[in-house]
């Protein structure tokens, strides 16, 4: 009897909630008005992405001769800089940071929890920029 009553309950949230959607054109995952835009990326258009990424990070904290030590930790990008003052908070805010904390020598930059990938992407550029 159970799996009897799990068909009609089925069947009614369907046809509910396709005709709520459709009749108040309710923007759900795929419906949105921007979906046109969708690409597909390639490997190489990605590690271009993250490059970009990381030129924003490092050109926002004053270049590879600003930066002394590049650490992260569960959501943010510690990084140690020689002057502060050369810290560019609007271009880390164009790299996708959610928010910017300074301490001294010390910044954080906020990413969420996708910054373990982010530091990676970091020290590789960082590497290739200072040979």
């Amino acid at each position: 009897m159970m799996l009897v009553l799990f068909v009609i309950y089925a069947i009614g949230y369907y046809l509910i909630f396709s005709f709520l959607i459709k009749k108040f054109n309710i923007m759900t995952p795929g419906r949105e008005e921007n979906s046109t835009n969708i690409k597909l990326y390639t490997k190489e258009d990605l590690k271009n992405k993250n490059n970009t990424k990381s030129e924003l990070i490092l050109e926002g904290v004053g270049g590879v001769d600003n930066l002394v030590d590049i650490d992260a930790c569960a959501t943010r990008l510690r990084l140690t800089v020689v002057d502060e003052n050369l810290v560019n908070e609007e271009l880390l805010k164009e790299s996708g940071s959610k928010g910017l904390i300074k301490k001294g020598k010390g910044i954080q930059i906020i990413y969420g929890p996708q910054v373990t990938v982010i530091k990676s992407d970091f020290e590789e550029y960082v590497e290739k920029v200072s040979q």
